[in-house]
């Protein structure tokens, strides 16, 4: 009987970190290494009609600048929007562990996948999180919505990243 627990308290854990992976990245010409920690790819919650079918999207932590990127393979957003050169300011709907946040600003580089996260929201948002949704309009299809499994990142990042204990903002949020 204690093999049993034991074994099943053992799956609990590995499955919790089975959404996330770690990616070193060697730049030989920099001469540098990053490490990049990614989500398992989800789809959106209703398909979208073709040739955007196949959508999917998956987040990354990159342990250099300390943030994070949603990547989306259907970009196209119809979403409240400004540009600064060749930079989209996007405002979109955010739910961390079943709270809200509306108009949540994201980056986005001209003709890019990628959907960037400043390091004030990943930090204040998102690493704490069991739960992110994010909400997009692509190509005018209606709002879909993309949900993470953030269990299992901060442990990698606490063994990989060169962080010494696990990020806790709960000081920071109830001082302002």
């Amino acid at each position: 009987m204690k093999k049993l627990i034991l074994l099943l308290l053992l799956s609990i854990s590995f499955s919790t970190f089975a959404d996330w992976r770690l990616e070193e990245r060697i730049d030989d010409f920099e001469e540098t290494t990053n490490y990049f920690i990614f989500s398992e790819h989800v789809k959106p919650n209703k398909p979208m009609s073709w040739p955007h079918d196949k959508a999917n999207a998956f987040l990354y932590f990159s342990c250099q600048t300390k943030s994070i990127t949603m990547s989306v393979t259907m970009n196209n957003l119809v979403n409240k929007d400004d540009y600064s050169g060749d930079t989209r300011y996007i405002d979109i709907n955010l739910k961390v562990d079943g709270v809200i946040h509306r108009n949540v600003s994201v980056e986005q580089d001209f003709l890019s996948d990628f959907i960037q996260f400043d390091k004030g929201q990943t930090e204040r948002k998102l690493l704490n999180a069991k739960e992110v949704v994010i909400q997009l309009n692509h190509y005018n299809q209606g709002q879909r919505t993309y949900s993470f499994n953030m269990e299992g990142l901060k442990p990698l990042m606490v063994n990989k990243c060169s962080l010494t204990e696990p990020f806790t903002f709960t000081s920071y949020i109830n001082s302002q």
